[in-house]
């Protein structure tokens, strides 16, 4: 509002967000035309932003049109998309993944494609800071799994261990501190930097 800024809030973003989820979302910002959305959450929360964006910029499509890989059409033709994360746990805000449920088949649809990568990505470690403890520790053990997974994968490279191996380092250094001691910002930083 200092800045002048037109805003409105999309919230209501259950865990494994949902394709009705979604659409509601896509109206929403249909109705208010917005040139940035800016995604503030967890993982789910910025991954259905990542779709309500599609749906947004792309009214006539159909949930089953995107699920195929390479079938997302360009995004970027009304609005850029910025990634603000409350957990440090999936590293939605940097990826080219959104994973959507529908409800009605009770199948979780892994949606892939390069232009869901946000725009910007802000990594503020005062966010995860008001997480309960149990949450820190499972989105933490979350990290350590995709970091494990990022090691033992046959697609791993040279140039991907390193940041797979240091993610791993980092939530055996941090996340016990940042289970403790919630408001450690030096353990939530890199336990930020962990999943990301």
């Amino acid at each position: 509002k200092k800045g002048g800024i037109e805003t409105i809030v999309i919230d209501g973003v259950e865990p494994n967000p949902s394709v009705e989820t979604v659409l509601k979302g896509a109206q929403a910002m249909r109705d208010f035309q917005p040139d940035w959305i800016v995604a503030i959450g967890g993982g789910s929360a910025i991954d259905a932003a990542k779709v309500m964006w599609c749906f947004y910029e792309h009214p006539g499509l159909a949930f089953e049109d995107i699920i195929t890989p390479g079938s997302m059409p360009s995004l970027r033709n009304k609005a850029r998309f910025v990634a603000v994360p409350s957990t440090s746990g999936t590293a939605s805000e940097i990826t080219a993944f959104s994973v959507i449920t529908d409800t009605a088949k009770h199948i979780k649809y892994p949606i892939v494609a390069a232009d869901m990568v946000p725009d910007l990505a802000i990594l503020d470690p005062a966010l995860p800071a008001a997480m309960p403890p149990a949450v820190t520790a499972n989105t933490g053990m979350d990290v350590m799994c995709h970091a494990v997974e990022a090691v033992a994968s046959t697609a791993s490279t040279s140039f991907t261990d390193p940041y797979a191996l240091e993610a791993i380092k980092l939530v055996f250094a941090n996340l016990a501190t940042a289970y403790a001691s919630p408001k450690d910002m030096t353990a939530r930083f890199n336990m930020h930097n962990a999943s990301a």
